[in-house]
């Protein structure tokens, strides 16, 4: 047989992600498995380009003097009518998919956004602020070119969707420029200085108090009461360089959680020093408990400053160094202490969950051993002051909220979902059937949450981190539903704009796409709830942010798709509430002003305008669902990026 390197693969091994040998007739997958070998060759589009779009628009500007001269009285756009009435209308797919079977097209892999150039995805983080390339929620990054693989759960595949459906006429939102990261030279430090060297010691015990106060109550990943003592040198440090790794990723996080223009580069200065520990000492070359709590820190820290792809590999990192400490496994029979047993499920899970959240912010494969693999227990839900290093006897666990309720129920969460996230990664995309199953498992994990994270739970909160827990919770469970009834929410509205097709909504489209934007609206309100009745930290304004605008793009699609809805009255008042809490609520916030732009441009409005939030002054004949083609398994398929 035939083997040209040059070749693509064949069909099967695409869809299986296999490694294909790519000999003719049929390679070595296919000649073991039976299967029949196909080579459909590379897939040929036009380029989005502007100057593409340009020379089209001249040809079609020629074709219809041309068609005027030569039958000057037949009208065209009536002509036009007449064959769109008379003809059934064809989707625009490439002709290489023309003698495909209804089988073989419900096996065709997603089609992820590219970049132009073989190395697009190629990624420098050095040095990135918010209008650069990539942004750590993973909406807004609009150009794949720089950013690194973003798949289809990330918020911004479905923000390109919507601004390509916007029409190739349309400018991209933008706040800055591409900027060649590398250029960029670090924030300067301005907390430390030979002037307040005195206050030194004070400004780094406020910054961890404000680690413990504002950070700490949401992510308990590490003992408070030992890591103070281990800073005061009141007991036993860990090994040196895992201790200056954490110790200063610490102080960054407690300097970017508050709002003190005196920590103005602080936060950058000790995620700097932390990062030279981890590359100048070796400290890779070592393994331990409080190393993995420093990479898992780090990866968050990165990914909230912009760099999403750098906190992508220090968590990569941590869970490889977890695994080789085996904290993926209980040992019952190994003589720990009840705190030294109890620590390790806190690094775990809360490990864990920052895993698991990220793939699916960025729409990448979760990678974490399945639940089968994994017996260590869940944390204990106990106070601090009722299990300390010297406890001998296993506390019984509180009935109530403590700091560790969030992470038990989060990881829960992420136990029985994670197999979803995957599944919405893979091919052939998530059927309507496939979808409302799913949403079952949600709702079971929400039925078996204590009262005090239920979400109509009427106590009093005593804390504002037991406030941001609890309706945290519910924003990832909301988003997480909506990521994965995207797909059949476009998928019927375009069947129910292609009326002629003979394709429409069923009764379970239609109910998918009803539970995606009731899931959009209960965000929409509940955030502006959260607002208005708390003071937003750092941490609780960028989750606020990330699950808002997530959900307010579901209600412009439906607003643009079905402006004459009965819905689009209440769907418009949604937006208008998510635009107000934009201007108001994040006041300041770069990234708030990013989102503000990409709304006003999919619906052609501006706030400043006397119209703002008006439902008939929203434009929407720009987006043209007619031009879509219905019968795609899925929907975001037919997006091929070309950056101008």
């Amino acid at each position: 047989m035939d083997r040209n390197p040059h070749l693509h693969a064949c069909d099967a091994c695409r869809i299986r992600k296999h490694r294909c040998s790519k000999e003719r007739p049929v390679c070595k997958n296919c000649l073991e498995s039976n299967s029949t070998c196909h080579y459909s060759g590379k897939t040929q589009r036009s380029p989005l380009t502007r100057i593409y779009l340009t020379s089209v628009e001249s040809r079609l500007h020629k074709l219809e003097t041309l068609f005027a001269q030569l039958n000057p009285d037949v009208d065209l756009e009536q002509a036009l009518a007449s064959s769109n009435r008379s003809t059934p209308a064809k989707s625009p797919i490439d002709t290489t998919h023309g003698s495909m079977s209804t089988e073989s097209k419900q096996e065709t892999t997603l089609n992820e956004v590219v970049p132009n150039d073989a190395d697009g995805f190629d990624w420098h983080e050095q040095g990135a602020t918010v209008d650069d390339i990539a942004d750590g929620m993973a909406s807004l990054a609009i150009e794949p070119t720089g950013t690194g693989y973003l798949g289809p759960t990330s918020g911004v595949v479905f923000l390109r969707s919507l601004l390509l459906w916007k029409g190739p006429h349309s400018s991209t939102p933008r706040s800055g420029q591409y900027h060649n990261l590398s250029d960029k030279t670090p924030t300067p430090f301005l907390g430390f200085t030979a002037t307040n060297s005195l206050n030194l010691a004070h400004t780094v015990s406020h910054l961890i108090d404000a680690y413990f106060n504002h950070y700490h109550p949401i992510y308990p990943f590490i003992h408070e009461p030992t890591f103070r003592a281990q800073y005061s040198e009141l007991v036993r440090r860990p090994a040196e360089r895992s201790w200056n790794t954490l110790c200063s990723v610490v102080i960054a996080i407690g300097a970017w959680s508050i709002a003190d223009t005196s920590a103005i580069g602080t936060d950058d200065h000790h995620y700097r020093q932390a990062t030279a520990f981890l590359e100048n000492s070796g400290a890779l070359e070592l393994a331990d408990m409080t190393m993995v709590q420093a990479l898992v820190l780090l990866s968050n820290y990165a990914q909230k400053m912009n760099r999403p792809n750098t906190g992508w590999n220090y968590l990569g990192i941590a869970v490889r160094m977890a695994m080789s400490l085996g904290l993926h496994r209980e040992f019952p029979n190994w003589n720990l202490s009840l705190f030294q047993r109890e620590m390790r499920r806190r690094v775990w899970w809360g490990m864990f969950i920052f895993d698991s959240g990220a793939s699916v912010t960025f729409g990448r494969t979760v990678l974490l051993p399945d639940k089968d693999s994994i017996d260590i227990r869940l944390p204990s839900n106990i106070p601090d002051e009722q299990l300390t290093p010297m406890t001998s006897t296993h506390p019984a666990e509180s009935a109530d909220l403590t700091i560790y309720s969030s992470l038990i129920a989060q990881a829960r969460f992420h136990l029985a979902t994670n197999p979803i996230s995957n599944r919405l990664l893979a091919a052939p995309v998530i059927s309507t059937a496939e979808a409302l199953a799913s949403n079952g498992v949600f709702d079971t994990w929400a039925t078996g949450l204590p009262p005090y994270l239920g979400r109509n739970y009427a106590g009093a909160d005593t804390t504002l981190w037991s406030r941001f827990s609890r309706y945290k919770l519910w924003w990832r469970c909301w988003n997480h539903k909506i990521i994965m009834l995207r797909p059949v929410l476009l998928r019927c509205l375009m069947k129910s704009a292609n009326k002629d097709a003979g394709d429409q909504p069923t009764a379970d489209d239609i109910k998918c796409k009803e539970l995606c934007l009731q899931y959009a609206h209960q965000t929409v309100c509940s955030i502006e709830e959260y607002a208005t009745q708390s003071t937003l930290s750092k941490l609780s304004s960028w989750y606020s942010l990330y699950f808002v605008f997530h959900a307010a793009l579901i209600l412009c699609v439906c607003i643009c798709a079905e402006p004459t809805s009965a819905d689009v009255q209440s769907w418009t008042q949604d937006v208008q509430r998510m635009r107000s809490m934009l201007l108001d609520v994040f006041h300041g916030n770069p990234l708030a002003a990013r989102c503000a732009e990409v709304m006003n441009h999919i619906l052609s409005e501006s706030p400043a305008s006397p119209s703002y939030g008006v439902v008939n002054q929203v434009s929407t004949g720009d987006f043209d669902f007619l031009s879509w083609p219905v019968d795609l398994e899925d929907p975001f398929a037919f997006i091929e990026w070309q950056p101008t």
